[in-house]
């Protein structure tokens, strides 16, 4: 399921003027995109304000991301142009994904979150949700969510929600990670209400309604 909320990249945007997006530090880990002003600006409140002619990235033309990936940022640039990304699966069709892929769709939902762009995000978690349906959650998606989200994030509710609605599937598989477990402070918290909530049932029947229970809400959708 999606959201059915297009970019609607068409000619105008390749007639705009571009700009240089510098993703990365050290010269091994730091790349260079150029990318269509209108375009990104288009999709990306954070751009949209970086490119204020009033600022220094507006009037330069380059945009600095230090803190960010290169893959990333490109497997986001293949999305805003291509209505599309080969590390996503948008839909309700069921899609066993490896842990590399699991860690790029975390990465985009994370960019997105930054960057402004809620379509993305849904549709990592959309991804993420479709997977977990026959890979279990592993304890290092749950330590690179926490990581990386702020405490209201729609992800931990879903990784939440994946634990409560089948404990004892989750308790017979991380018997031997109690350790790493008990370092999940934030997790283990919002687990722990979950449960005294006894939002067992509760958390079957938001999964059940599909990953759009886990959305941010698209301006204009």
């Amino acid at each position: 399921m999606s959201s059915n909320y297009k970019r609607g990249v068409n000619v105008e945007h390749f007639k705009s003027d571009t700009i240089k997006v510098v993703v990365g530090t050290a010269p091994a880990s730091c790349s260079a995109f150029i990318v269509h002003r209108s375009l990104i600006c288009g999709v990306s409140p954070f751009f949209r304000a970086a490119c204020n002619r009033e600022w220094r990235e507006g009037k330069t033309g380059v945009v600095e991301l230090p803190e960010d990936n290169p893959g990333v940022f490109g497997a986001f640039l293949q999305y805003i142009y291509t209505d599309g990304c080969d590390a996503l699966n948008p839909t309700e069709t069921l899609r066993s994904l490896d842990t590399g892929q699991v860690k790029q769709a975390i990465n985009l939902y994370v960019l997105a979150d930054k960057l402004g762009v809620v379509q993305l995000a849904n549709d990592a978690t959309s991804t993420l949700w479709s997977s977990y349906h026959d890979r279990d959650l592993k304890i290092e998606d749950i330590e690179m969510v926490y990581a990386t989200t702020p405490t209201n994030s729609a992800l931990r509710r879903l990784v939440v929600d994946e634990v409560v609605r089948d404990p004892k599937r989750y308790r017979r598989g991380w018997g031997n990670d109690l350790d790493r477990l008990k370092k999940l402070s934030d997790f283990m918290v919002d687990l722990g209400i979950a449960r005294i909530q006894g939002s067992d049932e509760e958390a079957q029947k938001r999964w059940n309604e599909g990953p759009c229970e886990y959305w941010r809400p698209v301006d204009g959708a």
